[in-house]
Formats: structure tokens, C-alpha cells, sequence
């Protein structure tokens, strides 16, 4: 079989990061929201309690309002927990090698000494931002291939080429996080 397209990009914290950005930003805002809910939930709950009850059980008022305050905190610390993360992987990624090789019904991933093979029809799916094309394997594990990484064919000729093997399963040019 002959090679369409082939890639090596080598990662930087930077290549990580960016990613990290793209694939975690809607689990952060829904994070967010639903944390937002529970606080409000839970302090409608306490006012309509005390409301109705009066101010019988102090003990159980001032709990319930500091789960509100601890509802309200959670999101940053869950945030401040997913950076650290982030920065523990980019350094842990810096240099590392990923060199992709897309054939007609397939694709191989070798990255450090791991080998992945995925069929077309497997993929989950792919994205593209500004400088990089993301071809998921499943839901969390992606290729990260840079549009000035091609060894074979281009970043273009390859936009057309994802989007004839995944079809609605690739997002053609979405904004990275922070655009």
C-alpha cells in the first residue's frame, strides 16, 4: 500500500498544552455549570428551609451554606488540579516523536516505541484548529499531527483527504481554545 500522507511531529509543551486546551475545554465549562447548579440548588433548598422551618437548627443551616461556598470553590480547584496535570504531561512529552503514516483504509501511529494501526471507519473522530489536525483513536486518545509536520503531501491536500474517510466525523478549522 502506498502512503498518502505521512508526518513527524516532534512535541513541545507548548504542542501539549495546546492540546490539552482543545480536548478539555468543554468538560472545564460543563464542570463549571454543573458545580453552579448544585450551589444554587442547594442554597434554594436551605433558604426555602428556612423559610418555611424558621431558624431551628442553626448547625444544619450554617452546613448547608458552607456546601454552597465549598460548590462555588470546587471549579477552581478541579481546574488548578487538570493544569498541574497538563504541566506534569508537557514536560513528560517534550521531544517525544509521533510519526504518522495515512494510507487508503488505514493509519499508523508510532510514538516513542508503541505502535497504533486504525482503520478509517474505527476513528472516532478528527478536528482542526489553526496549526494542528487532532485524529482521535477513541475519546481521549488523539494523534496531534502539525500542519508543518508533513514529510508526504500537505496540510491541505489532507483536509480533504480527512474529511472523504471520516465524513461528519471531522470538524474542519475549529477555534483552539484560547482563539
Amino acid at each position: 500500500m502506498e502512503k498518502r500522507f505521512e508526518t513527524v511531529t516532534t512535541y513541545t509543551p507548548q504542542t501539549y498544552r495546546e492540546f490539552s486546551d482543545y480536548n478539555m475545554r468543554g468538560m472545564l465549562r460543563i464542570t463549571r455549570l454543573v458545580f453552579l447548579a448544585c450551589a444554587a440548588l442547594l442554597a434554594l433548598f436551605t433558604t426555602i428551609m428556612l423559610m418555611v422551618m424558621g431558624n431551628r437548627n442553626t448547625l444544619a443551616v450554617l452546613l448547608s451554606y458552607g456546601l454552597v461556598v465549598v460548590f462555588l470553590l470546587l471549579p477552581f480547584l478541579v481546574e488548578w488540579i487538570v493544569k498541574r496535570q497538563v504541566e506534569t504531561g508537557a514536560k513528560e512529552a517534550d521531544g517525544l516523536v509521533d510519526t504518522c503514516a495515512f494510507f487508503d483504509e488505514y493509519f499508523t501511529e508510532i510514538n516513542g516505541d508503541q505502535q497504533t494501526t486504525a482503520f478509517y471507519p474505527r476513528v472516532f473522530k478528527a478536528a482542526e484548529t489553526a496549526a494542528y489536525y487532532y485524529v482521535y483513536i477513541d475519546r481521549s486518545t488523539a494523534a496531534v499531527i502539525a500542519k508543518d509536520s508533513f514529510v508526504i503531501g500537505d496540510a491541505d491536500a489532507f483536509r480533504g483527504f480527512l474529511n472523504e474517510k471520516l465524513g461528519d466525523r471531522f470538524t474542519g478549522r475549529v477555534a483552539a481554545a484560547d482563539e
